[in-house]
């Protein structure tokens, strides 16, 4: 770490509409507290004002989360803590990979998301909002990456949410023909069945 990122300083932020920042803030200020704790700052709210004083990186980031934040409150979606959650590891992982092409620090972060009638799906990292953009983007997609990050539920949270809006007529599951390697518990019946079983999983989970 540099020693402009270490030093210590503050900043006064304003947002505009005094509901939205009081949403922002959160019940007796805990979606601050939340900032707080995670990049070791200060945050304190004056109505609709808000000043943060610790170390200049850690202020910069603190100042994009609640940017973005803001954003999505403007835009009618409600934010709860796994947002903010969300958001912070959202900045921090893109402030690590800014060396890579394509990636900028921006004043704030519009996370991908997908829409279905039952759950909207946003993007918890840097890595799924590309995957979600891909999605939506081209015709051919491949997901490589550990078991748990996403692959599957994104990939059918996007094939319902076209075939809810009339963009395909249908959802065709292939397999592979052996299985991956990947443990996914026990269930019932051979390969066929048993990925018959996942999508029916995510067809309920989506349209129920």
């Amino acid at each position: 770490m540099s020693n402009e990122e270490n030093i210590i300083s503050d900043i006064e932020l304003a947002f505009e509409d005094n509901r939205l920042a009081m949403r922002l803030f959160g019940e007796f200020d805990q979606n601050l507290a939340m900032i707080e704790q995670r990049f070791n700052i200060r945050a304190n709210p004056r109505g609709n004002h808000i000043i943060l004083k610790g170390e200049s990186a850690k202020i910069s980031q603190a100042q994009r989360v609640l940017a973005s934040l803001y954003a999505q409150l403007e835009e009618g979606n409600d934010i709860a803590s796994a947002d903010i959650d969300a958001m912070i590891r959202m900045v921090e992982q893109t402030d690590s990979q800014l060396s890579l092409p394509n990636i900028a620090k921006k004043s704030h972060i519009k996370m991908s998301r997908i829409s279905t009638r039952k759950a909207i799906i946003i993007a918890r990292s840097p890595a799924q909002d590309a995957y979600m953009r891909a999605l939506k983007q081209n015709d051919i997609i491949f997901g490589v990456g550990p078991a748990g990050t996403g692959k599957t539920y994104l990939a059918v949270a996007c094939a319902i949410s076209m075939l809810e809006r009339d963009e395909v007529s249908r959802i065709i599951l292939s397999r592979p023909a052996v299985e991956a390697g990947e443990r996914l518990g026990f269930l019932p019946g051979d390969m066929k069945e048993r990925s018959i079983h996942i999508f029916a999983r995510f067809m309920m989970r989506f349209l129920i």
